[in-house]
């Protein structure tokens, strides 16, 4: 009985597996949200592929983003929040715009955040304009006007002080 030679050719054996097994593709067993399911059927569909192929694409993705989210301190802070809360807790799928475009460049869900402050504060201004023709009172269309005006000129400074075609500096941050 050569016990030292079946120990050998066993751990072989499990090595060959191994390597068999890393030039293929895994199962990857998970619960996902059935909207995104269907999102994806859609896409395979849109392109003529596989959903594995849509899937892992998606992955990749994802883990792209969320890679140069792990960079920035504060954003991965963020994004750790929003997984426990959103994701963990409540199971839910609508990710506002500047979360899901955290981990872009270019400073993208900087710029969302403050454009759709601007946004926001011209439709109270629009409102308050409203109710002020019916009531004829215009202390409100001052303080909506003077809100709106704080928050256009801080998206232009913003644009002014972070050119657009250059990188994040947080995203050069090292951990």
């Amino acid at each position: 009985m050569n016990i030292l030679g079946a120990l050998k050719r066993k751990h072989e054996k499990q090595m060959r597996q191994q390597l068999y097994i890393l030039g293929k593709r895994k199962q990857f067993n998970t619960t996902v949200n059935p909207i995104i399911i269907q999102q994806m059927r859609k896409l395979a569909a849109e392109f003529a592929v596989p959903r594995y192929a849509i899937a892992e694409h998606l992955l990749e993705t994802g883990h792209f983003y969320v890679s140069r989210i792990l960079k920035n301190r504060k954003k991965r802070e963020v994004l750790r929040e929003h997984l426990i809360d959103k994701h963990m807790l409540d199971s839910s799928y609508d990710d506002p715009e500047e979360l899901l475009r955290i981990g872009e460049g270019r400073y993208a869900s900087a710029l969302i955040s403050l454009a759709k402050f601007v946004v926001r504060d011209f439709r109270v201004l629009e409102q308050v304009w409203a109710d002020a023709k019916r009531t004829r009172n215009l202390n409100d269309v001052e303080k909506a006007r003077k809100k709106l005006l704080n928050s256009a000129l801080n998206l232009a400074y913003w644009l002014s002080t972070h050119p657009l075609e250059e990188p994040d500096k947080e995203e050069m941050e090292d951990n």
